[in-house]
């Protein structure tokens, strides 16, 4: 998620506020990181009014040498925003590095949803067969 930070110091002194866009990782292990490119959907927040930081983004480290506190990274794209649930559920899918794209077999025509492809592996229980 990208969060907005804002330099207190500078405030104080009546300067001009620095603001420096940084992504939050999901995984509270990693560091934060600092986006070569400010994302297209970023901006487009913005100019709705909409709250920036409630966005998913998937990145890739480009540069983080052993003296940079924060890796430079590439926004490679935006998953959609927090809360809603098909964005949840791709954020959990490449968390977990989920295969989510279509598939077929010899017997099924192709199709993006998980239950129906599982179905030709379900045992029902209470059947008698």
């Amino acid at each position: 998620m990208l969060k907005e930070l804002k330099d207190a110091n500078d405030k104080k002194k009546g300067k001009n506020v620095r603001k420096e866009i940084m992504l939050e990782p999901v995984d509270r292990k990693l560091p934060w990181l600092v986006p070569c490119r400010v994302p297209r959907e970023y901006r487009e927040d913005i100019e709705a009014g909409r709250n920036p930081s409630h966005r998913y983004y998937v990145v890739r480290i480009k540069e983080w040498t052993q003296y940079q506190k924060k890796p430079v990274c590439e926004v490679l794209e935006s998953i959609g925003e927090a809360g809603n649930l098909e964005a949840e559920s791709m954020r959990l899918l490449r968390m977990y590095d989920i295969c989510d794209e279509s598939y077929e077999t010899e017997d099924m025509e192709p199709t993006n949803n998980v239950h129906e492809s599982l179905k030709m592996f379900a045992v029902d229980p209470l059947s008698k067969e």
